[in-house]
């Protein structure tokens, strides 16, 4: 709970260059990050590349953020800083990537931001030594459908983040498919910003 290291992925978690691909009838259900982490069906940072060309990713839950999946930016990890001395080999310098192309994200749940989907933009826009440009993560939704999906503050089916200006933010292009009937605020702390929050 306590390692940097270890940040959540209920039931996956890629690092740094890994590749998933969700085929066909895969499921990947009712999984937990308890206490210090995000993520709680998938965690996926550093480079990492996650494609989703059918299955369903449900009933996933975090106490933090990214019910379904958390799509990690570069630059720092859960407050491990990650800039300094990146060779050209070294995945620290993208961020995260996912691709929905088909299948369903739905009924996943956080206790922060992004009941489906969570997008860091934890980042840096500065060019190291080997010419690598750090930026926030990428979800390009091709199809699809995001849905019924729960954040107890903000984002419901799909959350942005940048923390600092000049960051190069998280990104989501969505060229086809669905996101509908998510859900944002309806259990927050009550703040403002909480209820007045985008579902979608």
């Amino acid at each position: 709970q306590g390692d940097p290291r270890s940040p959540g992925g209920g039931g996956i978690y890629l690092h740094g260059n890994c590749e998933l691909y969700i085929e066909g009838d895969t499921q990947i259900i009712n999984n937990k990050v308890l206490g210090y982490g995000n993520g709680g069906g998938i965690y996926c940072c550093f480079g990492g590349y996650v494609e989703m060309n059918g299955g369903v990713i449900h009933g996933n839950s975090t106490l933090l953020n990214g019910g379904g999946i958390y799509v990690d930016g570069t630059g720092s990890y859960e407050g491990e800083i990650h800039n300094n001395n990146v060779s050209t080999d070294d995945s620290f310098g993208a961020g995260a990537t996912m691709v929905l192309n088909d299948g369903r994200i739905s009924g996943n749940t956080a206790k922060g931001n992004g009941g489906g989907i969570y997008i860091s933009g934890k980042t840096s826009t500065e060019v190291n030594a080997a010419q690598q440009v750090f930026r926030g993560g990428l979800v390009r939704m091709n199809g699809g459908v995001i849905t019924a999906n729960r954040a107890d503050d903000q984002g419901g089916g799909v959350y942005l983040q940048a923390d600092e200006a000049g960051d190069i933010g998280a990104t989501f292009l969505m060229s086809d498919g669905a996101l509908y009937r998510n859900i944002a605020g309806e259990n927050g702390n009550g703040s403002t910003g909480a209820k007045d929050a985008g579902a979608e």
